[in-house]
Formats: C-alpha cells, sequence, structure tokens
C-alpha cells in the first residue's frame, strides 16, 4: 500500500516536471528578463587584472588589500548588499581615501566579457518577437558605464531596469525589486499583454523569490544548459 502511494507520488511529480520541460512561450504575452552578471556578462580576470594594474594609488590599493580588516568589512557588507556600488559607497565611508576612486572602482565592476551563446540566442528571441529585458542588481551608475562599454549588447534589450542609491537600491530578492519591475515592465508595454514575466538568473534565491512574486523563472547553470532550455521554450 505505502509502495503503491510513493510509486503514484513520484509519477505525478514526473508528470508536472514534463509538463513545464514541454511548456512554451508566447511571444504575444510573455516578457524574458535577464540577469546581467553571470547570465548575460561574467567577469574577465585578464580585465580584472589591468585595472589593478592602473590603479593610479599603488601604495593605497596595497594597504587595503593586505588590511584583514578591510577584507572582514567587505564580507561583512557583501551579507548586506549585493550592489558591488552600494559595497563601494559604503567602504568609502569607512575609508574615506577610497571615495576618490570611484571611477576606478566602476571600471574594476565592469570587467566583463561577454557570453556569447547568451547574446546569440537573445538575438533569436528578438527575432522571434519577444519583448526582452534587463532585471539587473546592477547600480545605475555601473550600468552607464557598462553601456557603454557594450552598446551592441544593451541596445538588443527592449528596456532596463537596475538598481540604485535614489532608490535605497532596493535589489534582488527582495519581493519590492520584484513588484516594481513587474509595474515597471506593465508600464512601458501597454500594448501587450503580459500573462506571464520568465526571469532568467544565477542565483537561486533570486529565482525562488521571483516565484512567490508570480514570476516564471529559469535557473542559468551553464551556457549550454541555458540555450538548450530556452530552445525548447521558444515558439514566437
Amino acid at each position: 500500500m505505502i509502495k503503491t502511494f510513493y510509486i503514484l507520488l513520484l509519477s505525478s511529480i514526473l508528470f508536472v516536471a514534463r509538463a513545464q520541460e514541454s511548456e512554451q512561450l508566447d511571444c504575444a504575452s510573455t516578457v524574458i528578463a535577464f540577469d546581467l552578471h553571470g547570465v548575460v556578462f561574467k567577469t574577465s580576470p585578464s580585465k580584472v587584472s589591468v585595472c589593478l594594474r592602473n590603479f593610479p594609488n599603488k601604495w593605497l590599493m596595497a594597504k587595503l588589500l593586505l588590511n584583514p580588516r578591510f577584507w572582514y568589512n567587505v564580507v561583512a557588507l557583501r551579507k548586506q548588499t549585493e550592489v558591488a556600488e552600494d559595497i563601494y559607497g559604503r567602504l568609502s565611508v569607512l575609508y574615506p581615501e577610497l571615495a576618490h576612486y570611484e571611477k576606478e572602482f566602476i571600471e574594476i565592476a565592469n570587467a566583463q566579457e561577454v557570453q556569447q551563446e547568451v547574446v546569440g540566442l537573445i538575438k533569436e528571441l528578438k527575432k522571434k518577437q519577444f519583448k526582452v529585458y534587463i532585471c539587473s542588481n546592477i547600480g545605475s551608475k555601473t550600468f552607464v558605464e557598462l553601456e557603454k562599454q557594450f552598446p551592441e549588447v544593451i541596445g538588443l534589450f527592449d528596456g532596463v531596469y537596475t538598481t540604485s542609491q535614489a532608490h535605497n537600491y532596493i535589489q534582488k530578492p527582495q519581493p519590492q525589486f520584484f513588484n516594481d519591475f513587474k509595474q515597471f515592465v506593465v508600464a512601458h508595454e501597454k500594448g501587450l499583454s503580459i500573462a506571464d514575466i520568465l526571469l532568467i538568473d544565477d542565483k537561486e534565491y533570486n529565482t525562488k523569490s521571483a516565484q512567490e512574486c508570480g514570476f516564471k523563472t529559469l535557473l542559468f547553470t551553464t551556457k549550454k544548459q541555458f540555450v538548450s532550455a530556452m530552445s525548447k521554450l521558444m515558439v514566437g
């Protein structure tokens, strides 16, 4: 009896999973929202190295990097906020000498390279008339400079939603961020009946929070996994 129950339970779970995998997206009623870091872009160690070598105050950089207290503060702040721009601002309060190097910090934060397979798929989505948006924890100042660096990539998106100091760096996975993003999309896609928003993010806690706010989600693990999953979902 118990064995039969577990077999039926497992069968129902597998049925639901297959149904979700086979569910396809309709371009007329779906907006696809992309995280940036870890999805569209990834950190380039070589670019970071160049930024560090070109840092104008080598003495300050060495002093901070060799200071255990500095790293303790970085780790503590990282637990409070995921916005690099916000972390820099708070560190600048603790270490006022850092406040002179916002430009250099943003350059380090933007030491990124494009994930070409992902961008290629975004282009395919555009051909199929899907609306694609950026939904990212990147700070507004940092995003302005990233767009200058990669205008051809950012130009693919129909809308951009980021976090900012003006809005107290409300960020994923806070529910308010997702609810505000939903309102932002609805306001900008007045001619579109948005039945669903699909969030693509590389952090599971973000996708879980988004699901609780009514979003569909796809957890990005590898480029191969992502391209395969999206190819099955795209209809147009």
